[in-house]
């Protein structure tokens, strides 16, 4: 069977799919096809595959942090995500005060 030749946007469509490994073998098989004659969408798959480790790696607790990361901003992101964590509990949340602020009221 001839393989269908996907759109550039299909194959942004099914990225997920492919790199979870749930494409069908057909589908898989397009997928690769257009990847073998778009390098366009060969970046973009590896720049997906590296905004996902990335992601990955900002959210283990023990990351390292680039040597040029200023200080001031990792304070600063700290500052807002215990904020955040303060105004989110389940105490918080049934005060009217926190309703409204979420709400943007």
């Amino acid at each position: 069977m001839e393989n269908r030749l996907l759109t550039c946007r299909e194959l942004i469509d099914f990225l997920g799919a492919y790199l979870d490994g749930e494409l069908a073998p057909e589908a898989r098989s397009d997928f690769e096809a257009h990847l073998s004659v778009c390098p366009d969408c060969i970046d973009y798959l590896a720049s997906y595959r590296e905004t996902i480790r990335l992601g990955k790696q900002a959210c283990e607790p023990d990351a390292e942090l680039p040597a040029d990361v200023p200080r001031r901003l990792v304070d600063a992101i700290l500052a807002a995500r215990r904020s955040w964590h303060r105004i989110h509990t389940p105490e918080a949340m049934t005060q009217p005060c926190i309703r409204r602020r979420l709400a943007g009221i």
